[in-house]
């Protein structure tokens, strides 16, 4: 092998090591929020909601049934849900049919033992 084969071959490792590092890194892809809390997940994090409306956020990553650990201000929205005893379950939350406007949240709990995880869902009443 003369010289230049050598430069040849190291050049060509040195390109695909540089490729290897460059897709390796972590890129957090852009997706809908969620929050964790010890594997369990709310998608959405948040709502918003005016008179009627309902937005449903779904609920993974715990053990089910999951249940309405803390429900919402009962003035500004109400929260509950559709399907429970799914690995995914969406839970259902409604604005109240009121003027009031505010900020509450809904806490939801899985029913893992020894430990219940929790995931909170911060809902917005808009007129």
């Amino acid at each position: 092998m003369n010289l230049v084969d050598f430069l040849r071959k190291v050049t060509v490792l040195s390109v695909f090591a540089l490729a290897v590092i460059a897709c390796s890194k972590d890129q957090t892809p852009t997706t809908t929020p969620t929050q964790q809390t010890g594997g369990l997940q709310a998608s959405p994090s948040g709502v918003v909601v005016s008179q009627g409306q309902t937005q449903n956020v779904t609920i993974t990553g715990g053990v089910n049934p999951y249940v309405i650990a803390t429900p919402p201000n009962a003035s500004l929205a109400t929260a509950q849900f559709v399907n429970a005893n799914l690995d995914t379950a969406i839970l259902s939350i409604t604005g109240a049919v009121t003027t009031a406007t505010g900020s509450t949240s809904v806490r939801v709990r899985d029913s893992s033992t020894p430990t219940q995880r929790e995931v909170t869902i911060a809902i917005t009443k808009q007129p």
